[in-house]
């Protein structure tokens, strides 16, 4: 993982470079939804995190947060919300319960059910919208530098650091925005927006059932920090976190310790990432005499059996069985090599064989769809790789399925 940079506590490289550049996403488009345009990238896989960044920013905003979540095991979607960045918008005013059924038009199409929420400033409003109106789809709220009704806010003064953060907002709305003339129309859209939403009261913080971690900053420049305790003390069992010595800006000031407050948030709300795992099919030519062997010579335990392919463990590490003829596919021998096809489980196994496609691997022999399967569905395909070995990727359902 990069190494993160020395405290950026008055924006200065921020303004002049922005923040790490993204890393190349597992899997990125554009969705078409509700008037609107919506960028949104992936990266690594695990349980799944969504960043929703603040008001007049983008996706590049999260470059310092990105990276650490990947090396701790997370599957990280970041979006550009409406207007913003790489997004369109339509004529009609801002809302966050709008920019809420983006994120969850963005969910659907990655067939992601429940994900953690990371957001900052707008960002932050618009994860609590979705835990209050959608909790089935939120695992938890990381709220970092919000309110949720207007009383929650300073009197705005502008101050240095603020006039940094602006003008590098206003540099990447013109490199990434498809108006780039238009930004200062679209800051008052945004601004009228954030005067006079959200408005919950202290009845609607008490029904959000999510956790929620309310995370406030010593210096922020816009949220009142007896605002902040007083979220912490409306929500259910929500917990408050203050963060020392850094702004309405922490990801970019002092990464280390946002990302500190961030992962430990997620470790309590998120299952244990788990890592791709990597196993073969060997090819047998009588795939039950072959079994009956393993499980003798080698202790074997089997997972399931369909005949002509099966599935078997030997203490927690899956291989699998299967006869060539019968499963569309040609055994080494008459290939004339000793390769054998190479299976991988992964929690997104499109984004796995999308980024081996693009680097050059042939996607169209086993396009990725849904199997029915004794266990469930069960989603994969396949490509071959420049090398010449077949690769078949799916989810991990297989590893679970217990069939006779």
């Amino acid at each position: 993982m990069t190494p993160l940079p020395p405290h950026d506590d008055l924006l200065l490289k921020f303004e002049a470079e922005g923040a790490l550049p993204l890393p190349a996403p597992s899997h990125q488009g554009t969705l078409p939804h509700d008037g609107a345009q919506i960028w949104y990238a992936t990266y690594g896989s695990g349980a799944p995190v969504i960043l929703l960044h603040g008001g007049l920013g983008n996706s590049g905003n999260w470059g310092y947060q990105i990276p650490a979540l990947v090396a701790r095991g997370y599957r990280a979607i970041v979006m550009d919300s409406r207007g913003h960045g790489r997004s369109t918008r339509d004529a009609r005013p801002y809302s966050y319960e709008l920019m809420a059924s983006d994120v969850l038009a963005v969910m659907d199409a990655l067939h992601i059910e429940k994900a953690g929420f990371v957001g900052w400033s707008d960002g932050a409003c618009i994860a609590m919208v979705i835990g209050a109106t959608t909790p089935s789809r939120v695992a938890g709220v990381f709220f970092f530098a919000c309110n949720m009704d207007p009383s929650g806010t300073k009197e705005f003064e502008f101050t240095p650091i603020i006039g940094k953060c602006f003008n590098r907002h206003v540099k990447d709305y013109q490199a990434l925005s498809a108006t780039p003339d238009e930004f200062d129309a679209f800051s008052e859209a945004v601004g009228l927006m954030q005067r006079t939403q959200p408005n919950y009261s202290a009845d609607d913080l008490a029904r959000i059932s999510v956790p929620v971690v309310i995370v406030q900053s010593e210096l922020d420049e816009f949220i009142k920090r007896d605002h902040a305790e007083y979220l912490a003390r409306s929500i259910p069992d929500a917990e408050y976190v203050e963060l020392a010595g850094v702004s309405h800006f922490a990801p970019l000031q002092r990464p280390e310790q946002f990302n500190a407050a961030m992962l430990a948030f997620l470790g309590k709300i998120l299952p244990r990432p788990e890592r791709p795992i990597l196993s073969v099919m060997l090819a047998v030519s009588d795939a039950p005499t072959a079994v009956e062997w393993y499980k003798r010579a080698l202790g074997a335990t089997v997972l399931w059996s369909l005949g002509s392919v099966a599935g078997l463990e030997i203490n927690g590490a899956p291989f699998f069985l299967g006869e060539p003829a019968n499963n569309g596919w040609e055994s080494p021998s008459k290939l004339g090599i000793t390769s054998t096809r190479i299976e991988v489980f992964c929690d997104d196994p499109d984004a796995f064989i999308a980024r081996a496609v693009d680097a050059g691997a042939d996607g169209g022999r086993d396009m990725i769809r849904d199997h029915e399967a004794p266990w469930g569905v069960h989603r994969q395909g396949g490509f071959t790789d420049p090398f010449g070995h077949i690769w078949l990727v799916g989810d991990r359902s297989p590893l679970k399925g217990k069939v006779g």
